[in-house]
């Protein structure tokens, strides 16, 4: 990974938020290289080539993720300059956070690949994490997997949007902390609030 790190992109409003709003753009994060470009790119500006350090990928093999990913608005240019007598780009995020829009059909998760490739890049994130210590015990202070769990909880659907509205402000206190900290370890968190499947569900 280059040691030079680009600033962390400006903030952009709370509308820009909600990019996955078509079936196209669902298939074009349905591809772990992708979601780990986007990842990346989170961090701050990169050309193609720092991201291809960063994710240990031939700079090659990126470029068609990085046209699928411009096509859908998932990203953009943030700065042109000559290397060289070649034009280098720099990409950043086109927002901050990708929120599916509540216009989109839940099927379209799945049958897009969508939620399949994101759960192969939290899958590969932890176990890539874990093989750092190896021999430490799960709930070893000095473990990577800081927290995992699977909880089930009862809660009336008229208090369900303000749960997630905390929970969102509880998320959003450490989101917004400067990336550049030397003091502060960074984590990705993931979760997801679903039912819990009974006899009469259909099978997946």
């Amino acid at each position: 990974m280059s040691a030079n790190r680009a600033p962390k992109q400006r903030k952009r409003p709370p509308g820009d938020s909600h990019l996955l709003d078509t079936v196209d753009r669902l298939k074009a994060v349905a591809d772990p290289i992708r979601i780990r470009f986007l990842l990346e790119l989170g961090h701050g500006p990169r050309t193609v080539k720092e991201v291809a350090e960063a994710l240990d990928v031939p700079p090659t093999r990126l470029y068609y993720h990085l046209r699928i990913l411009e096509q859908n608005g998932l990203v953009e240019v943030a700065n042109k300059r000559m290397v060289s007598g070649i034009e280098e780009r720099t990409y950043r995020v086109a927002a901050d956070s990708w929120t599916i829009s509540p216009d989109v059909a839940g099927s379209a998760l799945y049958e897009t690949g969508a939620l399949r490739a994101l759960f192969d890049v939290v899958r590969a994130e932890i176990e890539v994490a874990l093989q750092s210590s190896p021999d430490t015990s799960v709930d070893d202070p000095e473990s990577p997997l800081k927290a995992m769990a699977i909880s089930e909880f009862a809660v009336s659907r008229d208090e369900l949007p303000k749960l997630i509205a905390e929970f969102g402000e509880f998320l959003d206190r450490y989101a917004d902390q400067p990336a550049d900290h030397s003091d502060q370890d960074r984590y990705h968190f993931f979760y997801a609030l679903y039912p819990i499947p009974s006899s009469e569900s259909p099978e997946g």
